[in-house]
């Protein structure tokens, strides 16, 4: 999947316009000064996996703006200024990203020099289009909407267990990490929103004409199994799946422009 679909940077020497890093002659009065302006060598690339996870499952963007120094040798030194969102991740993110990249330093008279210059990252995250996937079977009834709900939360995952599920908690501060997994604990099984799942089985039950899961695996539970597996995917979306996680995030911690 493709995270960063505007990813660009913009660089400034420091207290100046932002804008690409050009080489200019700069005449200086009573002297004949050549600068050159740090241009990218080998230009910072984004991947994947820079974008911060729980951001990118809450479909939260945001813009971030590094200072940076660069070396005589082209390398940046960089440190994070101001984020359009922050608490997610995107500034340490965002730093990784530049200090990946090498530039052609400053020079003045053909000579390196130090230099600073600020560089600009959108994160914009590109979601997974919802699944079509054709659902046939009746309405499930209120009955089985109960007996549905009831099976979901049976299968709670285990401490343990879920534990071992990544959703970049790891990359947001120790306290807003323990206050997000409990909202986690109270509205997941796994990565999915114990209200698809619930319904997912409730349509499955609905199909079969029966009101509640077997207690015991069933010679043809494959198919039950497949079933459940169909009906979930005719629901599942990112935003139906996240949506009710973000609102309680955005309401508490804020989303930037949201």
């Amino acid at each position: 999947m493709a995270l960063f679909t505007g990813f660009m940077l913009a660089c400034a020497l420091a207290g100046g316009s932002v804008g690409d890093a050009q080489e200019r002659t700069e005449p200086v009065e009573k002297a004949s000064v050549v600068v050159t302006n740090p241009s990218w060598k080998t230009p910072p690339a984004p991947t994947d996996t820079d974008f911060p996870l729980l951001a990118y499952h809450l479909n939260i963007d945001a813009i971030v703006r590094v200072e940076c120094e660069i070396s005589v040798d082209g390398v940046p030194d960089c440190e994070p200024d101001t984020a359009s969102v922050e608490g997610l991740g995107f500034e340490h993110a965002a730093v990784a990203i530049v200090e990946r990249g090498r530039m052609n330093p400053r020079t003045v008279n053909g000579q390196p020099v130090t230099t600073k210059i600020a560089v600009n990252l959108p994160f914009v995250s590109e979601q997974e289009p919802p699944l079509d996937t054709l659902w046939e079977g009746p309405e499930p009834t209120p009955a089985n909407l109960l007996s549905g709900l009831v099976a979901a939360q049976s299968l709670s995952p285990s401490a343990g267990t879920r534990s071992q599920i990544d959703w970049g908690l790891h990359q947001i501060a120790p306290e807003r990490a323990e206050v997000i997994q409990g909202w986690i604990s109270e509205m997941y099984i796994g990565r999915t929103h114990i209200s698809l799942l619930s319904r997912a089985i409730a349509m499955t039950l609905a199909k079969r004409g029966v009101r509640t899961l077997p207690s015991n695996n069933p010679p043809d539970w494959a198919d039950w199994v497949r079933d459940m597996d169909k009906a979930l995917s005719s629901l599942y979306s990112q935003d139906a799946n996240f949506g009710p996680l973000r609102a309680r995030y955005c309401a508490r911690y804020g989303c930037g422009a949201d």
